[in-house]
């Protein structure tokens, strides 16, 4: 009887153990605790589940909110995810969290990780919703307070942004996601620690409008009341049923859904993409291209600003206008036009000209106001920039054609240099028409209507992402398919040849990526580039005298090859590093010399094979001074082991013959003759009580034992 009750007995806990498993609670209030082992919240519609969890190195605790039965766990709010509790991964239920005197807290031990500090209050009860928000309310249901409003680093449907919420990177504290303080349509990154915008974007809320952000993330970031970012592409997305945005540890904001068909998280969207989405990285009047060494460059016709900003990377100064500007409205066709430039990215003009009817006469409405910046025309609509141009970013999907002012002195074509093709300067000698740059160089053409330059091989013609007229290299793009190679090999294809012996280019990177060579970014984007580079070119082509202005010190002649060219004048030589007839004096200069030679990549070859051998040669003779003062220290070793008290590495008496010299030789010796073996006898070995002194040749000694030194004279 007494073995059946303890069998019922053991039933009964057992089922009372399984149903306090088995029962699952979304609230707590002040007669009870969420404790840390095991227990957790459920949200009424098993959507979100609240409770204590371990980091990955199981050393820090943290009280969170995490999607139920999703796996792996995805956690979207930490309680005290800038305290965490110090201790193992197993449980330990000194940690729960309760409400008391009417606030939410994390106690461990008696310490508190975590507080809503709100006032004093009872009756009041936390639950967890099925929107992931966990919620403080009073005995009445009003909300005293949210998690909702007190987000880490992650953003739900149900969530509104606004000024006063932000999303904080829970990691390092590095980023921060918030509404721009400034506007209710655009959003930021920022460096708090900084004070600085990382990245700035917005969904597309005009013709002329870039969308950095898609229209529904917009719309869930405003809990769907932005009516002018409606879009159903959320609802249209059958495979997705969560979502949630993130500002990660690496400066990017994320947007994810669930996708059921991997069941797993897919991304949909994130920013910063590469270096051009970067807030104002290229400043103003100046062009953003990824794919280009340096990223930025200025326009045609416009210098950086400072001069010296981009040495250090830093580009945000932008550009300014090479002439500065005398805009008079009476004469200023005469002096200003436009760059066409194509797919461009640009902010949205802040004027818009409707009654121009045609694009001529929106080009001379902007040409006739000092003010104007630039202009486009699309749709029978003249828009119109009187500010600076920020940012520009070329070759964008989407982009519009805009044209923008600049001193007509700055851009026409010379001898020296093409036309700008777009935005590209297209530097001498290299040609992209028949009376400009060096006929040689002839291997270019440009597409007005595109705006881009285009490189004419024997295989082929490729587009120009960039020239450096400093390093004489340009890159171009090309998939490395087989008429390329691929970036495993260190050439093309065997049997495809570019360019022929004579020609003045030579591909110097086949697998070329500007990425590797940027401090600015964490951005990669393939290499799908080639770098080439040109040789310095001849004394340039002529016709006349008047095309040999651009080159001073120099005059139209025929050569010996029957060619008309400028030949530089007497007691000047063309120098083809700097594009200028270069003095005798200025040649003769070696540091001169030198500085520009490094400056240019083509002739880092030489500088180094030079450097090599010198260091070889300076090596050789280091080593050859040190072969002879161990030399001569050896000898002096040996004659200090003669002269000094040092028998202990003298062969014995026995050893030495007397018949070491010849006696012609004897008799040619003009004083008197010891051998060797007498000395030793007379010295005594040459000990220390025969020694006399020091001299200038080393130590005296004394003969003592005269009798027996006296029968071995010679």
């Amino acid at each position: 009887m007494q073995s059946s009750n303890f069998l019922l007995l053991l039933l009964f806990a057992a089922l009372m153990i399984l149903h306090r498993c088995d029962a699952r609670r979304s609230t707590i209030d002040g007669s009870s605790k969420l404790v840390d082992n095991g227990e957790t919240l459920v949200s009424a519609g098993e959507n979100f589940e609240m409770g204590f969890f371990s980091d990955d190195d199981g050393l820090n605790k943290y009280v969170g909110i995490w999607y139920y039965k999703l796996s792996p766990r995805t956690v979207v709010w930490v309680a005290n995810w800038n305290n965490s509790i110090q201790g193992k991964r197993i449980m330990n239920e000194d940690n729960s969290v309760v409400v008391e005197d009417g606030n939410l807290k994390v106690i461990s031990n008696g310490y508190t990780y975590f507080s809503t500090r709100l006032g004093s209050g009872s009756n009041r009860k936390v639950e967890l919703l099925d929107t992931g928000n966990l919620v403080l309310v009073d005995e009445s249901g009003v909300e005293m307070w949210q998690s909702f409003r007190n987000p880490t680093d992650t953003f739900l449907p149900g969530m509104k942004m606004d000024r006063s919420l932000n999303l904080i990177d829970s990691k390092n504290e590095n980023y921060t996601f918030q509404l721009d303080q400034s506007s209710d349509k655009e959003y930021v990154i920022i460096l708090p620690k900084q004070g600085k915008i990382l990245w700035k974007g917005s969904a597309k809320l005009g013709k002329l409008s870039f969308g950095e952000m898609p229209r529904y993330v917009a719309y869930m970031l405003s809990n769907f009341t932005n009516k002018d970012v409606v879009d159903n592409s959320l609802e249209s997305i059958g495979t997705f049923n969560k979502y949630r945005l993130l500002m990660n540890s690496s400066g990017e904001i994320q947007f994810y859904g669930w996708d059921k068909e991997i069941n797993g998280w897919s991304l949909m969207w994130s920013a910063p993409n590469d270096t051009c989405d970067l807030y104002k990285y290229c400043g103003k009047f100046s062009i953003c291209n990824s794919k280009r060494e340096p990223v930025c460059k200025c326009l045609p016709g416009y210098k950086l600003n400072p001069p010296d900003n981009s040495k250090a990377g830093d580009f945000s100064g932008g550009c300014s206008r090479m002439s500065v500007s005398s805009c008079n409205e009476d004469n200023v066709e005469v002096l200003d036009t436009f760059l066409d430039l194509r797919s461009m990215k640009f902010k949205s003009p802040n004027k818009i000209i409707s009654n121009n009817s045609t694009r001529e006469d929106c080009r001379r409405f902007c040409l006739g106001n000092c003010t104007c910046q630039a202009y486009t025309y699309n749709d029978s609509v003249c828009w119109i920039w009187d500010t600076s141009l920020m940012p520009l970013q070329e070759n964008y999907a989407g982009g519009f054609n805009i044209s923008v002012r600049v001193s007509i002195s700055d851009i026409e074509a010379t001898r020296r240099n093409c036309k700008p093709c777009g935005i590209n300067l297209i530097p001498y000698p290299l040609s992209s028409g028949p009376n400009c740059g060096d006929p040689l160089y002839y291997s270019f053409s440009c597409d007005d209507l595109a705006g881009q330059v285009s490189f004419h091989t024997s295989n082929g013609k490729y587009t120009v992402v960039n020239f450096d007229k400093d390093n004489k290299t340009f890159v171009i793009e090309a998939a490395h398919k087989e008429s390329v190679g691929t970036c495993d090999d260190k050439g093309p294809v065997t049997g495809i040849s570019w360019f022929n012996q004579s020609s003045p280019f030579k591909v110097i990177n086949w697998c070329y990526n500007p990425e590797e060579n940027l401090t600015s970014g964490p951005f990669s984007r393939g290499k799908d580039l080639i770098l080439i580079s040109w040789k310095p070119p001849l004394e340039p082509f002529c016709k006349t005298s008047e095309d040999c202005n651009d080159w001073p010190n120099s005059s139209c002649n025929m050569t010996k090859q029957g060619e008309r060219r400028c030949i530089c004048q007497t007691d000047y030589k063309w120098n083809g590093l700097i594009l200028n007839c270069s003095s005798s004096s200025e040649l003769g200069t070696q540091g001169s010399f030198i500085t520009k030679l490094a400056s240019s990549r083509n002739q880092r070859t030489l500088v180094i094979s030079i450097s090599v051998v010198l260091g070889v040669i300076t090596l050789c003779s280091i080593s050859y001074i040190i072969y002879q003062n161990t030399r001569v220290t050896r000898s002096r070793e040996a004659r200090d082991i003669v002269l000094g008290n040092h028998m202990e590495h003298f062969p014995r008496r026995e050893s030495f013959g007397e018949d070491l010299i010849t006696a012609d030789e004897k008799r040619r010796i003009d004083v008197p003759f010891f051998s060797l073996n007498s000395i030793l006898l007379a010295t005594d070995n040459f000990s220390n009580a025969a020694k006399l002194g020091q001299g200038g040749f080393g130590p005296v000694y004394k003969a003592q034992k005269f009798s027996q030194a006296s029968r071995l004279l010679c």
